[in-house]
């Protein structure tokens, strides 16, 4: 958390899981390798705000998941801000990008303010149906085709723009 001078960082094979705010705030971290022993990449609810593993690593330049990827969630704001990012290839294991806060009832986003991400790339373009509730509007959703998803500049264009603060989630 906010350690700004840290610019790479190996994580073990071992690692399952990488929290909320586990990474938040390192300005300094250009590029990590996801182990694929990792199956989520979380969010963390302090009661007032969500905390992403990866938020705010405004120099993080390239995510890598390693070949065999188990992941199956990138939750709520796990690379919100990451302004360097331009590109990032989602594993074909994922089911779930972002979250949804019951107790807020309000959906959260993985990709928020990534505003140079031009590049998605879905290993699994199928089955996508994205989410959204907040207390006000109430709950709404939509079927992402696989056609939308197979073009990685306009799939950046719905995780970073269109559906960015909704929960993504694929049938299996």
């Amino acid at each position: 958390y906010g350690c700004t001078g840290l610019t790479e960082i190996v994580i073990p094979a071992s690692v399952t899981s990488i929290g909320g705010a586990a990474f938040y705030g390192c300005t300094g971290l250009t590029e990590i390798v996801i182990p694929a022993s990792v199956t989520s990449i979380t969010g963390y609810y302090d009661g007032w705000s969500y905390w992403g593993a990866f938020e705010g690593c405004s120099s993080l330049t390239r995510v890598t998941f390693a070949e065999g990827s188990q992941l199956t969630t990138i939750g709520a704001y796990a690379f919100y801000g990451c302004t360097g990012l331009t590109e990032i290839v989602i594993p074909a294991s994922v089911t779930h990008i972002g979250d949804y806060d019951e107790w807020e009832e309000y959906t959260y986003g993985a990709f928020e303010g990534c505003t140079n991400l031009t590049s998605v790339t879905f290993e699994n373009t199928t089955g996508w149906l994205v989410i959204t509730e907040d207390w006000w509007a109430g709950q709404d959703e939509a079927d992402i085709s696989s056609e939308d998803l197979l073009d990685p500049a306009n799939a950046a264009t719905l995780i970073r723009n269109t559906y960015s603060d909704y929960k993504w989630s694929r049938s299996e």
